[in-house]
């Protein structure tokens, strides 16, 4: 007779055991409700705490792609220091001219794909030139802008702009079905291999009362052999039948022991020479009942989480397909800023310039790119389309 190896473990660990503390017997057995085993899975099971923290990587996606709505600001110092001899003859040319500038701006983007920002920038200059006999003069220019950009094909729209959120809270919502479907997986393997146990045991009951009849066939039988009704020779049939039981039992008290140490993994529970067999305390008993076949089908879907989160995947593989669609477009980009402007040869003066509106920077442009193999983008769609065409085959399945 072959033993299984989860039986080897458990007589190696009863050998193991000091000669004081005699093997664990099958009556012995530590008995455990479903609801304590249910408890320790949940509370030590490594599968499920990282499914937990996958949970918790998702959510820190999703608050990572909110950041494109953040606020952000920019700032600038800058100097520019030119030596030179002009030209003779040239009225406009400089020996000397040092520059000193300042920048800062407060931009977001927009839903459209756009940007839209506030910015001031401040300058000033010393300039010596030439012509004037060396002559030094200093002017301060000031301005405040209003920046808008947005793309006209590449980049734009809500669906596009957003797309990271779009995904990012998709995939939290994975991450919670597939950690509530690995749950109900675990959970179940191990109410499976708790109702084994309790199998095991029902069935050492038959087992051990079929000893016990055929222990009173033998004392029914050495009573007819004594009044010489019975030959002798039927003895040693019953002695067969008797020793078959007690061979069942020892076969049925190993199966105790195998799914004892099955349920113990799965469950995680401590395996030791005093902590091997189970013993449940559930009774074994099947319920009448009747089942809907159809009605369970569509409960079985509509409840799926394993269904729930490939939809949920299937949605974000949707939006990766158009965000790459998008890709294959030419970049075409329209830029406008305006804003007043005030310069003069005092800081004071310029500020008060600037203040009264007494000038203004009106800027505009079309900014055009075009890839002209555009293998990347091409090859970012065939795959985002066929990640999406697997998501839909395993939705099938």
């Amino acid at each position: 007779m072959s033993l299984h190896p989860s039986s080897l473990c458990a007589i190696a660990l009863a050998l193991a055991a000091p000669t004081t503390a005699a093997a664990q017997s099958a009556d012995a057995a530590q008995p455990l409700t479903l609801g304590k085993v249910l408890a320790a899975t949940a509370r030590q099971n490594p599968e499920l705490e990282r499914a937990s923290v996958d949970i918790d990587r998702a959510n820190a996606a999703a608050f990572e792609a909110t950041g494109i709505d953040d606020w952000l600001v920019a700032a600038s110092l800058g100097l520019f220091i030119e030596r030179n001899k002009a030209v003779e003859g040239n009225v406009t040319g400089t020996n000397q001219l040092d520059a000193y500038s300042v920048s800062a701006e407060i931009s977001r983007l927009l839903s459209t794909g756009g940007s839209v920002g506030l910015g001031f920038s401040g300058r000033r200059r010393d300039t010596v030139f030439a012509v004037i006999d060396d002559q030094e003069t200093t002017d301060y220019n000031g301005s405040v802008s209003v920046n808008l950009n947005q793309p006209l094909l590449r980049g734009r729209g809500k669906e596009v702009a957003r797309a990271s959120i779009k995904q990012a809270d998709l995939n939290t919502d994975a991450a919670v079905l597939d950690r509530e479907a690995q749950v109900r997986s675990i959970l179940r393997q191990v109410i499976h291999s708790y109702w084994d146990v309790a199998l095991g045991w029902e069935n050492l009951s038959i087992r051990r009362g079929a000893l016990a009849l055929a222990q009173e066939r033998r004392r029914i039988t050495d009573a007819a052999i004594d009044a010489g009704t019975v030959a002798p020779t039927e003895a040693l049939a019953v002695e067969q039948i008797i020793t078959t039981r007690e061979e069942e039992i020892l076969n049925a008290e190993l199966a105790i022991t195998e799914r004892s140490l099955d349920l113990r993994r799965l469950a995680f529970l401590e395996v030791g020479p005093t902590a091997i067999d189970i013993k449940t305390t559930a009774t074994v008993a099947a319920p009448q009942r009747k089942f809907d076949e159809t009605e369970l089908v569509e409960r079985a879907v509509r409840n799926s989480p394993e269904i729930a989160a490939l939809i949920k995947r299937e949605a974000g593989a949707t939006i990766e397909v158009e965000v790459a669609s998008n890709g294959l477009l030419p970049r075409l980009d329209a830029s406008l800023s305006f804003g007043p402007q005030g310069t003069d040869q005092t800081l004071d003066d310029a500020a008060k310039n600037l203040a009264k509106g007494r000038g203004y920077t009106i800027s505009a442009g079309l900014s055009y790119e075009q890839r002209l193999a555009n293998r990347s983008a091409r090859g970012r769609t065939a795959r985002a389309r066929a990640q999406s065409h697997r998501i839909q085959i395993d939705l099938e399945q």
